[in-house]
């Protein structure tokens, strides 16, 4: 199989993901936490490990603050539910995921908080930063900003709206779901508050991992309640991090597979990561302009303006048929509209979606070609 959907998870992960899977679960069964023998003691080393780090990783200071999580899906919910659990106002982008429209829908519904929708320019952070700043008002507690549209793949101006956060003084959440692993983030550097990724895309970590960093300015409240390992005495939620957040047993196998894709990417080079991605981007995006037949969705891919995603579609072509018909040659792609509605009511997709290829550092131009050979025929 040819693998082109790694904006959805990667695929394959690094044979040092597999190994520290596998030796989690022979070597190091213990449960975290819970008991004081080695095999517990060990499964705790795997996860302070990883918090460690993905601190040292995102550029913060207290490991404490890494907060394990099961997807970016929940890393997003946390952050949401934390901040606008008392009401307000919240900011968010027109291209943001369902995992911040869901949860932010849902309040609204309940009449908990409210959220205005900017209309972000990907070409132009000065004018993006004003549709933001004019949708901010008194009741604004927060922005949250996708790094890189799922669809087109144009990478966000996180470090413009950062800054009219800190001026306004809101908090700044990033879901960096396209961009961790792939794009160089500092939180600090960036001014992020909360930062929220999955584990098993750009960074190499197995399905069911995720990662919700905050700063020590940001409180965090559970929405799951029950046993952390800590103060059992007490039928109160612990109140400090990352405890408040993490009832019942984490995982540690996936812990200790995140923990090596990390790894990994510090080995080979982030940087290094990135220039393969969008050089094969770049790539199969000249090629996809050469063909009449095909539409495209996604600009061409430019240093530091994009991750490694196109979207297009086949003239006449249904988006689910065409990623049947590459299915059909062992091509893997996604078709619709990404858990991403208000991309697609933007870009005049809401009622086709569109066909999306997404490359990783594992991924070549040989690939590419037999890729393009099939797309001619269709």
């Amino acid at each position: 199989m040819i693998y082109f959907d790694n904006a959805a998870t990667s695929y394959p992960k690094p044979l040092e993901t597999a190994k520290a899977v596998y030796d989690s679960i022979v070597r190091y069964g213990g449960n975290p936490g819970r008991s004081g023998h080695k095999m517990s003691l060990n499964a705790a080393k795997i996860v302070y490990n990883l918090r460690e780090k993905a601190a040292d990783f995102f550029g913060i200071s207290d490991c404490e603050r890494v907060i394990l999580t099961k997807n970016c899906t929940e890393a997003l919910n946390l952050a949401i539910f934390s901040v606008m659990k008392n009401g307000g106002n919240a900011v968010i982008s027109n291209f943001e995921h369902n995992s911040v429209m869901r949860p932010l829908e849902y309040l609204k519904n309940n009449k908990i908080c409210s959220y205005k929708v900017a209309k972000i320019s990907f070409e132009n952070a000065d004018l993006t930063v004003k549709e933001f700043e004019k949708l901010v008002d008194s009741n604004t507690k927060m922005i949250i900003c996708t790094h890189a549209s799922n669809v087109t793949g144009k990478i966000a101006p996180i470090k413009e709206i950062s800054e009219l956060c800190k001026r306004k003084n809101m908090i700044f959440c990033v879901d960096a779901s396209q961009t961790a692993g792939i794009v160089p983030i500092n939180m600090q550097q960036d001014c992020i508050d909360i930062l929220c990724c999955p584990g098993h895309k750009g960074l190499f970590g197995p399905t069911g991992t995720g990662l919700l960093i905050a700063n020590q300015k940001i409180s965090i409240s559970p929405i799951i309640y029950g046993g952390t390992g800590s103060v059992s005495v007490s039928l109160e939620q612990p109140d400090f991090l990352p405890d408040i957040a993490e009832s019942g047993t984490v995982n540690v196998s996936g812990a200790a597979g995140l923990s090596a894709g990390i790894s990994f990417i510090n080995k080979v080079g982030i940087n290094n990561i990135y220039s393969h991605e969008l050089e094969l981007a770049r790539y199969f995006h000249k090629k996809l302009m050469q063909m009449p037949h095909i539409l495209l969705y996604s600009s061409e891919p430019t240093e530091n303006k994009s991750v490694a995603t196109i979207s297009f579609n086949a003239k006449g072509k249904a988006s689910t048929d065409v990623a049947d018909t590459l299915d059909k040659y062992n091509i893997a792609v996604r078709s619709g509209l990404h858990c991403s509605p208000m991309a697609h009511s933007f870009l005049g997709t809401r009622e086709t979606g569109t066909v999306r290829a997404s490359f990783s550092y594992f991924n070549t131009k040989k690939e590419i070609d037999y890729f393009c050979n099939i797309l001619r025929q269709i």
